[in-house]
Parts: structure tokens; C-alpha cells; sequence
């Protein structure tokens, strides 16, 4: 809970031997309740907290079933392309949001 307070991309630790893609499904499934199928990387990032250095990926997503259920999280947004600036993101979240925001102005008509 060191990062409390602070907007991050969801997901979670990848398990030794599971492939990054894998856990963020496992993690989605844990902590949203959602089934997602997993896109492209936009973004990874790297932060040091409390004696442990972060290495994050952020990929695409789709849900494709599943209810939302915060299970493990206080607030949940869904956030625009202009949006995404507002918020107190986490160290190793802040750099992916460049490739967010290029991959969600794709997603406009």
C-alpha cells in the first residue's frame, strides 16, 4: 500500500513462469472480475519503492465477459484520451501514458 492514493493500470505481479499476457488476465479475473483478451504493449515503466524496483508493461485489452467487482481497489475510472493527465499517477505508470493515449485516439472515429 505504499502507492496508496496513487492511479495506476491494473494488473499484477507475473508469476515465475507465466507469460506477462497470462498474468494480466489472472489479474483482471482476481481483481475486477472481469475476462479480458490481451492486445498489444503500449507502454512499460520503471519505478523504485520501498527497496523493490517496479518493472511495468501496459498492454491493450479488451473485456470480453465478466461483471466488474472491485475486489482489491478503493476507485476504478474510465478515463478519456484528455483525461488521463489529470490524475496522481504512480512512478512506473507515468511513462506508459504516452502510448495510451496514442493507442486510445486510434480507438476515435
Amino acid at each position: 500500500m505504499s502507492l496508496a492514493g496513487k492511479w495506476e493500470f491494473p494488473g499484477g505481479k507475473v508469476e515465475p513462469g507465466e507469460l506477462p499476457a497470462a498474468a494480466l488476465v489472472r489479474e483482471i479475473a482476481e481483481e475486477l472480475g472481469l475476462q479480458i483478451e490481451v492486445a498489444e504493449l503500449l507502454g512499460s515503466g520503471t519505478a523504485s519503492v520501498a527497496q523493490h524496483v517496479i518493472a511495468l508493461e501496459v498492454y491493450a485489452a479488451a473485456i470480453v465477459g465478466g461483471t466488474l467487482a472491485l475486489r482489491e481497489h478503493a476507485r476504478i475510472a474510465w478515463a478519456g484520451v484528455e483525461d488521463l493527465v489529470r490524475f496522481d499517477w504512480a512512478e512506473a505508470d507515468a511513462p506508459c501514458l504516452a502510448g495510451v493515449r496514442e493507442w486510445l485516439r486510434t480507438l476515435q472515429l
